[in-house]
């Protein structure tokens, strides 16, 4: 079971971060190999890094169950679809990459969005996760509780458990802290290496 709001302004109170869309995509240029075309953005919101993956992987496709979300996409001509993301439909082991940003702390039943990726993705292909750290519940700040669709965090352990026990392997993780404006931005450089916020994880479907 997941838990999300159906509230068409769910997503106007969640600040834009198009510096780390573009060096999620940057990343994606240097570390996957050049072969890679396709993406599955699950959760994909209003559709920022699905705006910017569009022009480089033509055959991304975006995931929400917001009729807001659904709606603000259409509006920018992205390819979306209104699915559950642990249960899209859509079709089996074609796609290169599927993407999770802050979708697992939402989710009851984690496994299910891991199985989903796994039945979506080629062999060898990539799951990407951005979650909140353990640390996050202590942030003064934007603190993990404040947003009341929150199941729970993970820590470090958990992602590497989770994946693996699925057949994954993670061949990537940083945590990072993002700021509103330049002040928070220069702390959450400082923060992010002791008590991060958000975990990026890539791991490889073996």
């Amino acid at each position: 079971m997941s838990s999300y709001s159906l509230s068409s302004h769910y997503y106007s109170g969640v600040i834009p971060h198009p510096e780390l869309d573009r060096w999620e995509l940057s990343f994606y240029q240097k570390f996957f190999p050049k072969s890679v075309s396709s993406i599955v953005d699950l959760g994909c919101g209003s559709g920022e890094f699905l705006f910017l993956s569009q022009k480089i992987y033509p055959k991304s496709i975006g995931i929400d169950l917001n009729e807001g979300s659904i709606k603000t996409c259409q509006d920018k001509g992205l390819n979306v679809k209104k699915q559950n993301a642990v249960d899209t439909h859509l079709e089996e082991h074609v796609y290169d990459i599927v993407r999770a940003q802050n979708i697992l702390e939402h989710l009851q039943n984690p496994q299910k969005l891991i199985l989903e990726a796994k039945r979506l993705l080629k062999v060898h292909g990539f799951i990407v996760i951005h979650v909140p750290t353990n640390f996050s519940t202590n942030y003064p700040i934007t603190n993990f509780w404040d947003d009341y669709t929150h199941v729970r965090p993970f820590t470090k352990r958990c992602l590497y458990r989770l994946l693996s026990d699925f057949n994954f392997k993670i061949i990537y993780l940083r945590g990072y802290t993002l700021g509103r404006n330049k002040f928070e931005s220069c702390l959450g450089k400082v923060l992010e290496k002791f008590i991060p916020f958000n975990w990026f994880a890539v791991a490889k479907k073996m």
